[in-house]
């Protein structure tokens, strides 16, 4: 060892020069390490930051189908905006906030844009497939299973990577293909201690040691594959004295909160008979975008999720239009310059004309790429009271 050293030493000492010698030292590390690997039988390759090779680099993003979700979410170097590829994504929300149709919306648009499949494990016991189907979940592209318990289920997650190639192994042709599994719900899903044991087995801490190994588990292994995990979760109450009372949390400890990517909080306000207003608050995002976003969508119970009025909302974002309630006027770009419409008719117009719709598709993909997040701060980007205790 002691020889190697000196040898390190007298190679660095060859070089006057700052720069070259800050690059032969990298290249000796490079070198000392990938000889250590290889002794060792180790398959741990090496990058610079800056090599477009790089697993944790989001090259490309699963678009929900909803595009001002997409704007405050994930972003690759090209401007594309989506959920990131390869790793954990965590809804959170009281009951009937949408947390499970918003799964569905996302599953379905990978599905259908990008070819993917999606492994859906359900604990809740309550998801139906025409439902599910109707908010544009394809049936055939998935598999439903339904786990006894958390152990089984991670071993389920192990196995699905078990069968996805990794990123590099994939033909060019399929670089983007991929899978989503879907966990509902993280609140339901009970340890093999607590469901072998009895009601008046004392459980406090196991679930949540459980999941911090579960993570440690999966969350390497996801990095190197074109798999997406969306863990559905549920409010608790918090219990507690005097300035530790009240307030809320999310299930399951603090692992999941650390090791998912991204955590958005979801809570629902009737809009009228046959349809209800998501709000989405992003509490977390470690992808491209700056956090604490807030947007919102329209679930229509029939038709499921208004794709038009989720589109005004990211044109305004982007500068492209300004809305005034349930209008839109355009800006002075594309067919519809300096034109104001409402969006029932901007809907007839586009099912008339899609070429219209298309081209306005380019616009807004041209101009997400120069993104300026300031616009799309409507509350101030502000972090809610309610999550800031629980980080």
């Amino acid at each position: 060892m002691k020889k190697k050293k000196a040898k390190v030493r007298e190679a660095l000492q060859l070089k006057s020069d700052p720069d070259e010698i800050r690059q032969q030292v990298i290249t000796n590390m490079i070198d000392i390490i990938s000889d250590f690997t290889i002794k060792n039988h180790m398959k741990i390759p090496i990058w610079r930051m800056n090599d477009p090779n790089v697993p944790t680099r989001i090259k490309r993003v699963i678009r929900s189908g909803l595009p001002n979700f997409d704007l405050i979410s994930a972003r690759t170097p090209m401007g594309n905006c989506g959920l990131p590829i390869g790793r954990q994504v965590e809804f959170s929300g009281p009951e009937s906030s949408g947390k499970t149709s918003i799964v569905c919306q996302i599953a379905g648009s990978a599905q259908r844009r990008m070819g993917w499949n999606v492994v859906w494990l359900e604990h809740e016991n309550k998801l139906d497939p025409f439902r599910a189907s109707t908010l544009g979940l394809l049936g055939d592209n998935t598999l439903f299973l339904q786990p006894d318990c958390l152990e089984d289920t991670i071993e389920i997650i192990d196995k699905v990577m078990d069968g996805m190639p990794e990123r590099n192994e994939l033909p060019d042709n399929m670089k983007a293909f991929g899978t989503i599994i879907a966990v509902d719900s993280v609140a339901a899903m009970p340890s093999r201690t607590e469901l072998e044991g009895d009601m008046n087995d004392n459980n406090i801490g196991v679930f949540q040691r459980k999941m911090s190994q579960a993570q440690r588990r999966i969350t390497n292994r996801l990095s190197k594959r074109n798999v997406t995990i969306l863990w559905i979760n549920q409010n608790r109450a918090k219990l507690g004295f005097g300035s530790r009372a009240g307030g809320v949390t999310t299930y399951g400890g603090n692992a999941l909160k650390y090791y998912c990517a991204q955590r958005w909080k979801m809570w629902a306000q009737k809009k009228d008979d046959k349809s209800i207003v998501i709000h989405i608050d992003n509490i977390k995002n470690q992808c491209g975008v700056r956090p604490f976003l807030k947007t919102q969508v329209v679930l229509n119970f029939d038709e499921g999720f208004d794709y038009v009025d989720s589109w005004a909302d990211c044109m305004e974002g982007l500068g492209i239009a300004t809305r005034l309630k349930n209008s839109l006027v355009f800006s002075d770009v594309g067919k519809f310059a300096e034109e104001k419409m409402t969006l029932r008719n901007l809907k007839t117009r586009f099912e008339e004309d899609p070429s219209v719709f298309y081209e306005y598709e380019k616009i807004t993909k041209d101009y997400m790429k120069n993104f300026n997040v300031s616009r799309f701060l409507k509350d101030g980007g502000k972090k809610d009271e309610g999550d800031s205790k629980e980080e």
